[in-house]
């Protein structure tokens, strides 16, 4: 996961994913294709450990990916017009995470809002390496 420092010292993100090919999976094509353009925020530290990822709901398409959360992706889904993809995910038990392979996406920070921060203290973890923290 990327977190930045905040100025009063506690851990925030502060970045998003945007989609920028077709992720693989399950649905169909053009209801992936859906997704090229979102931007959707990357899920925090602290909500991973109060709502532990499991490996269930996720797939396996898109294994050691940037989680995010499933109601803000169909939210983010919505915000831009593609409400039949929203529709279609909205009908599927996925779970409280999704997970986008890297190669499709790109991350971006929310400089607008937050103004440009340091670099990230470390990157964003794969459901796999979000599991095993969770297990120490």
């Amino acid at each position: 996961m990327i977190i930045y420092p905040q100025r009063n010292g506690k851990e925030s993100f502060l970045a998003k994913i945007k989609i920028i090919a077709t992720p693989p999976g399950f649905a169909p094509v053009e209801i992936r294709e859906q997704w090229v353009g979102v931007e959707i925020p990357l899920v925090n530290q602290e909500e991973i450990s109060r709502n532990p990822p499991s490996s269930l709901g996720i797939g396996n398409d898109n294994p050691d990916g940037h989680l995010v959360l499933t109601d803000a992706a169909i939210d983010a889904l919505r915000r831009v017009g593609k409400g039949k993809a929203a529709d279609f995910w909205e009908g599927i038990p996925l779970g409280t995470y999704l997970q986008f392979r890297r190669d499709v996406c790109e991350v971006i920070s929310n400089e607008e809002t937050f103004g440009r921060m340091s670099e990230p203290i470390s990157d964003q973890p794969s459901l796999d390496n979000a599991l095993r923290e969770l297990k120490r």
